[in-house]
């Protein structure tokens, strides 16, 4: 059997960890540049607040319905997702971290799951104080079904559904509208549809060669799952990645060269910080540029350069960033998004040398590993190359941000002990 741990409403329940007076309350998390709505408490969505509704459209509704509103933290969300699965290691030795609120849990041989998921449940919410759903089923994608019953029904199901015979898979399948069925999505459902399927259940019965004709080779393997075959195991280690990237949107659209060296630098930075968390190195490296798709002038420019050893030193890195971004930036002309991609990756320990390299390595890597130990102590914004300049103008507008209650230090919370001795219930 496999397990889904869920995180209800992650960014939003996540919020509400460190303030007791929203409990029961309307919340909304925003996107980067407190764009539009990415996590919802239930109380707002039933207010009428849609997933991805851009906030200046619902800012009226927010006010009447005193919706309390929070830009994305994800630092406090990074480090609360790594308590969840901290917990889940201790009651689970075999899971995959799906994303940063989904965990596929492996149970087999577990006597009775649903105990498992009532105790993993009551745990992840007594030391992380993060309410839970649990579905479990014989495949990752049975799962997933099982976990919207236990999120669509918690009075009922408590928060964890089982789909251990093939009656209770049936029920869930047809109560499940197609569009909902993990990897099927609404463009797949519109097909599906053409066939007469409407559920996960018509889906599953379905021809198999009729649903590989329509979907092709992944829509059969949903297929499959759906009908306990599992068709991908648990992957316990995070796959080899192909490349590493950061990117941002501009709240306001830069025009000046140095703005955008100035950002363009602290993505190449981020990106390096990133190889060498995994131990790392990129053979290349893209820098592009993009204006606003809503503005008159319209461009895309995009530029890739190689690195004669592979590389994920931070000014390596920014130095090739610039170099792309110089050669290509226009006077001007305005840019509302930027990235910057390392390509190429091989291990750290597996760096093909250069005959003609002039670079000191040994050196370079011992003060690079300076600079890490700095940072991992005092803030990623204690020790910066001049280039990456000090007013951050272009920074991500974060105007309803909470603290980072449990990663920096002058974000901890106060409390006034002696009042909160006068306010104490007494005892008994």
């Amino acid at each position: 059997m496999i397990a889904l741990v869920d995180c209800n409403n992650f960014y939003a329940n996540c919020e509400r960890l460190f303030r007791p007076d929203l409990r029961g309350k309307p919340v909304v998390v925003l996107s980067n540049n407190d764009g539009c709505v990415v996590s919802q408490s239930d109380e707002a969505k039933a207010m009428g607040v849609p997933m991805g509704a851009p906030f200046h459209e619902i800012r009226d509704l927010v006010r009447r319905r005193g919706i309390a509103v929070f830009s994305s933290n994800y630092a406090l969300y990074g480090d609360l997702s790594t308590r969840v699965i901290q917990v889940l290691r201790v009651h689970a030795p075999y899971l995959e971290t799906y994303s940063i609120d989904e965990s596929f849990v492996d149970i087999a041989g577990i006597p009775d799951p649903a105990a498992w998921g009532r105790l993993v449940r009551s745990e992840i919410l007594r030391q992380v104080g993060l309410p839970v759903c649990v579905g479990i089923g014989r495949t990752r994608t049975l799962s997933k079904v099982a976990n919207r019953v236990a999120k669509k029904f918690k009075e009922r199901t408590g928060g964890v559904h089982l789909l251990d015979t093939p009656e209770r898979e049936e029920k869930a399948m047809r109560w499940l509208a197609l569009e909902d069925v993990w990897g099927v999505g609404t463009a797949s459902a519109r097909k599906l549809a053409l066939c007469g399927a409407r559920t996960a259940w018509d889906m599953a019965s379905m021809p198999q060669g009729l649903v590989r004709r329509t979907l092709g080779v992944v829509g059969e393997r949903t297929w499959q799952e759906l009908r306990g075959v599992p068709a991908q195991g648990l992957c316990e280690e995070e796959p080899v990645r192909r490349s590493l990237r950061t990117t941002r949107s501009f709240e306001s659209p830069l025009t000046e060269l140095a703005a955008v060296e100035e950002a363009v630098a602290t993505f190449a930075t981020r990106t390096a910080r990133k190889l060498r968390e995994r131990s790392l190195c990129a053979g290349a490296l893209s820098v592009y540029l993009r204006s606003d798709r809503f503005s008159g002038e319209r461009f895309h420019e995009s530029r890739t350069a190689g690195f004669a050893v592979a590389t994920g030193d931070a000014r390596e890195v920014v130095g090739m960033a610039l170099r792309l971004v110089r050669g290509m930036f226009r006077e001007g002309s305005p840019v509302k998004k930027a990235g910057v991609e390392a390509w190429d990756l091989v291990p750290a320990g597996a760096v093909q040398g250069h005959l003609f390299d002039a670079v000191d390595r040994p050196r370079q890597a011992s003060l690079q590993r300076a600079v890490d130990g700095l940072v991992r102590r005092w803030g990623s914004d204690v020790l910066e190359l001049a280039v990456q300049g000090g007013g951050k103008s272009w920074s991500t507008r974060q105007e309803h941000r909470s603290r980072r209650y449990t990663t920096d230090w002058n974000d901890l919370l106060v409390v006034d002990m002696d009042r909160s001795h006068r306010m104490a219930p007494a005892a008994g």
